[in-house]
């Protein structure tokens, strides 16, 4: 039988293309919390949980639909934070949390599946602990 399905190329040159046209938004996620009075005194001052993100900015395109042409996001944190301050993420979705104390900027390494020819992505992002946290579109093009 003859499929109409798109094949798997098709698919990863057709999110390409949505990614090309929208970007991808890379922000994070902020949320108060309460730190417990029986912490110790250094995790007593822990009290934001942050979720650092890369997903599409194009709303309708699914983040899952990034394994199609991202192999893994590289989040380099803040070197206190040990004993892994590099984290690799893979497949989607490409969320990492902490909890922490301060903001700073943390680096990030896109690295794409061999078929899409791109070089990795390096960008960054400050963490924002104002509101719900911030993002931004970074374009592709």
């Amino acid at each position: 039988s003859v499929s109409s399905a798109p094949t798997g190329a098709a698919v990863s040159a057709a999110t390409m293309q949505s990614l090309l046209r929208s970007g991808l938004s890379i922000g994070n996620r902020h949320k108060l919390v309460q730190a417990d009075a029986d912490d110790d005194n250094s995790r007593a001052v822990n009290s934001h949980r942050w979720k650092m993100f890369v997903r599409p900015a194009d709303k309708d395109l699914p983040v899952a639909a990034l394994n199609d042409v991202i192999e893994s996001v590289e989040y380099q944190l803040h070197p206190t934070f040990t004993p892994r301050n590099v984290v690799s993420l893979g497949p989607a979705p490409f969320a990492l949390s902490r909890i922490g104390w301060g903001t700073f900027r943390i680096g990030i390494v896109i690295t794409w599946k061999p078929h899409v020819g791109r070089s990795e992505l390096r960008s960054s992002h400050e963490l924002v602990f104002s509101g719900n946290g911030a993002s931004r579109v970074v374009r592709l093009e």
